[in-house]
C-alpha cells in the first residue's frame, strides 16, 4: 500500500541517494538503477507542477523540486522516509518508489517543512489527496467541525481523503484558491474559535453549514474528485465519422512502458490518459474488445461524485451505456505491469 510518511523529521536529504539526470521547468527527476520509469512521467510531472502552480492561491511561485524514484526498499528505509512508506517529500524534494506519486508533488511544491507546520495537517494532506487518484483508509467519523481536534498537527491517514473531500466541497462552493488559502491561514489557528473564525473569514461559510454540505455530499472516489490538472488542460481527442455514430477511439495496443504518451508505474500499473469533449447531454455507448485486465476510468473535469466510470473489465469483449452531460472528461486506461494485453476503447455518440 501507497504512504505518505507521517513523521518527516528522519529524511536525510545528503547525499543525494542518486544522480539527477532528466530535467524540467519544475522538476528535475533521478532515477535510481533497475527502476521503471515510463516515458511520459517525467514530462507529466513537470507539466502538473506547472499547473497546480498557476492555479495556486498564493498566486504565481516558482518550484525547484528534486524527485529521486528509488527502489521500495530505499524510500522505506529509516533515513528517508520510514518503514510502511513508499513515498514522502521534505521541502522541494521527493522520495518514492514511483516517478508519478502526484500527492507528494503538491508536498514539494509548496515546501512542506518537517518542524514548522504550514496549515492544519490534516488540511495540508488533504490539499495533496485532492489531486491524487490513490484511496488512503476512510474514517467515517470525519466531520468539519472535527477539525479543531487536530490542531497539534497531528495527521492519521484515513483523515487524507475526508479532508480532500472537504476541500473539494469549499472549492466548488467557491473557487480552488479559497481552499487552498483555508488550508494556509488555518496555520495561524490556536484553538477552536480562532478556527472558527478563519473558516468563516475566509471561505463565507461556517463550520455548521460546511458539516451540512459535507453530510449531505456523496462520498466520491478519489478518480472523480481528484484535480486531473495535466489531462484537463490538454488536446480532447479529436471525434470521428464512420458507418455509425461519430466516436472518439483509443485504437487497441499494447502498452509499452517505453511509450511516450504512457507514464508510470503507479500503482503496479502503466497509464495512458486523454481528454475528451462531450458537446451534448446523451447517452454514450462505451465499448472495448479486447482482453481482460484492463481498467477503465472515465470522469468530469469539473470533479462531481456522481456518475463517472470506474471499471476493470473481467470479459474480452464489454458494451455499455452511460449517460453523460456535455462538457470535458478525463479518459484514463490502464494495464498491470506485467501484462502484455492490448488497451483500447470506443466512444460512441448518441445516434
Amino acid at each position: 500500500m501507497l504512504s505518505c510518511a507521517a513523521d518527516l523529521g528522519p529524511v536525510d536529504t545528503t547525499p543525494e541517494p542518486v544522480e539527477l539526470t532528466e530535467f524540467g521547468a519544475h522538476v528535475a527527476m533521478g532515477i535510481a538503477d533497475g527502476v521503471s520509469v515510463c516515458g511520459r512521467s517525467s514530462e507529466y510531472a513537470d507539466q502538473f507542477v506547472a499547473l497546480y502552480l498557476e492555479s495556486s492561491a498564493d498566486g504565481p511561485l516558482s518550484a525547484d523540486i528534486e524527485y529521486y524514484v528509488l527502489t521500495p526498499e530505499e524510500v522505506g528505509s529509516l533515513q528517508l522516509c520510514g518503514p510502511d512508506s513508499s513515498a514522502c517529500a521534505l521541502d522541494g524534494v521527493v522520495y518514492a518508489s514511483s516517478p508519478v506519486v502526484l500527492h507528494e508533488l503538491v508536498h514539494a511544491a509548496r515546501r512542506l517543512q518537517p518542524d514548522a507546520r504550514r496549515g492544519l495537517g490534516v488540511l495540508e494532506e488533504g490539499i495533496a489527496q485532492l489531486h491524487f487518484t490513490y484511496e488512503f483508509s476512510w474514517d467515517e467519523t470525519f466531520r468539519p467541525s472535527r477539525l479543531p481536534d487536530f490542531l497539534d498537527g497531528e495527521r492519521p491517514s484515513q483523515l487524507y481523503d475526508p479532508a480532500a473531500q472537504l476541500l473539494d466541497i469549499v472549492a466548488r462552493e467557491t473557487d480552488f484558491a479559497t481552499a487552498e488559502a483555508l488550508v494556509d491561514a488555518s496555520a495561524d489557528a490556536q484553538d477552536a474559535e480562532s478556527l472558527a473564525a478563519i473558516v468563516e473569514d475566509v471561505v463565507g461559510l461556517d463550520l455548521a453549514t460546511l458539516d451540512e454540505l459535507y453530510a449531505e455530499t456523496p462520498r466520491c472516489s478519489p478518480t472523480e474528485r481528484s484535480r486531473m490538472l495535466v489531462a484537463c488542460a490538454g488536446e480532447a481527442l479529436p471525434w470521428q465519422s464512420g458507418a455509425g455514430a461519430p466516436y472518439v477511439e483509443v485504437a487497441a495496443r499494447p502498452l509499452a512502458c517505453r511509450d511516450g504518451d504512457v507514464f508510470g508505474p503507479f500503482d503496479g500499473r502503466l497509464w495512458l490518459e486523454h481528454a475528451i469533449e462531450i458537446q451534448s447531454d446523451g447517452a454514450y455507448e462505451l465499448s472495448v474488445d479486447v482482453a481482460p485486465g484492463q481498467r477503465l476510468q472515465l470522469v468530469s473535469c469539473d470533479h462531481g461524485c456522481e456518475g463517472g466510470v470506474d471499471v476493470d473489465w473481467d470479459d474480452a469483449a464489454r458494451t455499455q451505456d452511460i449517460d453523460m452531460d456535455a462538457g470535458r472528461y478525463v479518459l484514463r486506461l490502464s494495464r498491470a505491469l506485467e501484462d502484455s494485453n492490448a488497451v483500447g476503447v470506443r466512444l460512441s455518440s448518441p445516434s
